[in-house]
């Protein structure tokens, strides 16, 4: 199946990604038309995709398309206009590329790099210059017999070709490498992740009620997170079944409990499953438990792109960290110990697992407790540094300050991790309840 086609639409009527070809800037469509990108037009696409789903102001637009010019803010929009008709051209909506006052633009789905033989479609490329054809077979002149090919000119046909053939090789074989078990894999389809939230009921009024609660709880918790969205499933099988849902996330109705359970659809692997038993209960413990927190956790920046890797349990440096997660929404501090040990093996593996850096440092501040504060918040501002909304560094600078009895210093930073993701701080404030039981008095943030 070629890209074009495979990239045709999701079951929510809209393209699971814009096909590009980056190096002819070539935007190819669902029909498998071909439109030329200019530069500029690429560049703006490009940002939002970055992006996506997200809105980016005008200013900060301007910014990233031209990051060297002063432009005027009508030129932004003769830009957006030309890029829709480029959509339009291609055979996508326009609407695709949205525009809210206020808000800035964004892109309803990302670009997609576009495989080699979607280029290789019979339908025509679209130029805006309709004199720029290629010329007709007539039209070329007959090779004249002094460029007759010698053998010299074979002899480094041959060499050439062999050279080429060697680097194919290679490159299939690192391709394997790099795809063999323990290696990183991407999460199926392109950002954004989507999410499906399908509720089970019973017919028992207060039970499905809850239900509904907790599904509507779940998608509030999911709205907080860039690059994910939330995708509401009138029937809950169809969250198996969707291609357009990467993870499935149920709230089920019980005689007398409500359950949630959280599983990725490639794998099949189960990654949160919570029971309430009073169902009238779910509406006001929801936002404080630990199912909230693991939520926040497994939608923290970079995770999904570890889950369901080559074996049917998915990748085992996401293994490692949903072991962690699950360990840092309890009190046992042995399970704490192991999944620092576990962790580190990660780390050492595959550092750019941010979040997995991340988690073994609060789990490190929250275990010990002669951990050395200074170097574990410069530890955790270094991860600021390379990823800005990496809510579970900020939640290390807590613990680090409340370890070192810095207690304004832990309020403002617990202050600025609420806001981030109130799930985590959920997750971390159990934790610090949790070293007050070593402590004579508890740090100030838990009085707050």
């Amino acid at each position: 199946m070629k890209q074009s086609e495979s990239l045709r639409e999701s079951s929510l009527g809209e393209p699971l990604g814009l096909a590009v070809h980056r190096s002819t800037r070539t935007l190819i469509g669902p029909t498998g038309a071909r439109v030329e990108l200019p530069w500029l037009t690429l560049q703006l696409l490009s940002a939002l995709s970055e992006h996506q789903p997200a809105f980016v102001d005008a200013k900060r637009l301007q910014a990233l398309v031209w990051p060297d010019t002063h432009i005027s803010p009508d030129a932004l929009k003769q830009r957006v206009r030309l890029a829709r008709q480029v959509l339009r051209e291609a055979g996508y909506d326009p609407a695709l590329l949205d525009s809210v006052r206020g808000e800035g633009y964004a892109l309803r789905v990302p670009l997609v790099d576009a495989m080699p033989d979607a280029m290789s479609d019979t339908a025509p490329a679209i130029s805006g210059n309709a004199d720029a054809q290629s010329p007709t077979p007539d039209a070329v002149s007959p090779v004249s017999s002094r460029y007759r090919v010698t053998w010299w000119q074979r002899w480094r046909i041959a060499v050439v070709g062999a050279l080429i053939f060697t680097a194919a090789v290679v490159a299939e074989a690192i391709g394997n490498w790099r795809s063999s078990p323990g290696r990183p894999q991407p999460l199926i389809g392109p950002v954004p992740v989507r999410v499906g939230i399908a509720t089970s009921t019973i017919g028992d009024p207060a039970a499905d009620e809850a239900a509904r609660t907790l599904a509507a709880a779940l998608q509030s918790a999911l709205a907080n997170h860039d690059k994910v969205l939330s995708v509401p499933m009138s029937d809950p099988a169809a969250c198996d079944t969707s291609a357009a849902v990467h993870l499935c996330a149920r709230s089920m109705a019980g005689a007398a409990s409500v359950r949630m359970s959280v599983t990725d659809r490639r794998s099949g692997a189960s990654l949160i499953d919570a029971e309430w038993q009073n169902a009238t209960m779910v509406p006001s413990v929801f936002a404080q438990s630990a199912a909230h927190t693991q939520v926040a956790l497994l939608l923290s920046p970079g995770v999904l792109r570890w889950i369901g890797g080559p074996s049917p349990v998915g990748d085992r440096d996401f293994a490692s960290y949903l072991t962690a997660v699950r360990a840092f929404t309890t009190c046992d501090t042995v399970a704490w110990h192991d999944a620092i040990a576990d962790l580190a093996t990660t780390n050492a593996r595959a550092p750019q697992f941010r979040s997995a850096r991340a988690l073994a440092l609060v789990l490190q501040g929250a275990s010990n407790a002669e951990v050395d504060a200074r170097v574990l918040i410069d530890s955790a501002h270094t991860l600021l540094g390379e990823e800005p909304n990496l809510a579970l560094a900020r939640a290390a600078i807590v613990v680090a300050h409340t370890r070192g009895s810095a207690h304004d210093s832990a309020s403002a930073a617990f202050q600025q991790l609420q806001r981030m993701s109130p799930g985590i701080a959920s997750g971390t404030e159990r934790a610090l309840r949790c070293i007050t039981r070593e402590s004579p008095s508890p740090p100030r943030v838990l009085s707050r």
